[in-house]
């Protein structure tokens, strides 16, 4: 995936951008879990497993 900027607002807000949106199937009004390893932010997208 290629590099998308974004800024952070006054109140520490940043937009998910489309791309990164669409490849992880992010919906509107979903958590986001954020994680920092190691100097870097991991965005994870929890979903609940599909039982049989």
């Amino acid at each position: 995936m290629e590099k998308e900027e974004s800024r952070v607002t006054i109140k520490y807000q940043t937009t998910i951008l489309q791309k990164t949106r669409k490849h992880l199937g992010i919906k509107p009004g979903e958590k986001v879990e954020w994680h920092v390893v190691r100097g870097m932010v991991v965005v994870d997208v929890p979903r609940k497993m599909k039982t049989l």
